[in-house]
């Protein structure tokens, strides 16, 4: 069986420290409906540098794995603006991969992801 050398290797991962940030949109919405569409789509990404996409071989809107000691979660990567320092906003997402002491930012491991973003309720039921 012939295999690709990308198969055999596996996605580049990345060690980084990841802020979390409160966004106005994101507390708004989990205010009004944790479980929607317009809720996930603001709330489940990852903003990362442009070098910091290219490095793990993304694209904006990419899945990408965030691997913390407290849990896992897929998110879209973004374009951010976030010099230096890999973000995601204050939602139950970001909150899964914290200890629960210090929610303002994590150590993670990261990489692209094959999966479909986490959804709210995936977090719900696999806490069960």
């Amino acid at each position: 069986m012939v295999r690709r050398l990308g198969e055999l290797i596996g996605s580049p991962e990345l060690s980084v420290e990841v802020v979390v940030y409160d966004d106005v949109f994101v507390c708004s919405l989990w205010e009004q409906d944790v479980f929607s569409e317009e809720f996930l789509d603001r709330a489940a990404i990852i903003e990362l540098e442009r070098g910091t996409l290219k490095h793990l071989s993304l694209k904006s809107g990419d899945a990408v794995e965030v691997r913390s000691e407290r849990g896992r979660v897929v998110v879209r990567a973004t374009e951010g603006e976030h010099i230096g320092a890999p973000a995601m906003p204050k939602s139950p997402l970001s909150l899964a991969l914290t200890d629960g002491c210090d929610t303002r930012h994590f150590s993670a491991v990261i990489k692209k992801a094959s999966e479909s973003i986490t959804r709210i309720e995936d977090l719900i039921e696999g806490s069960q």
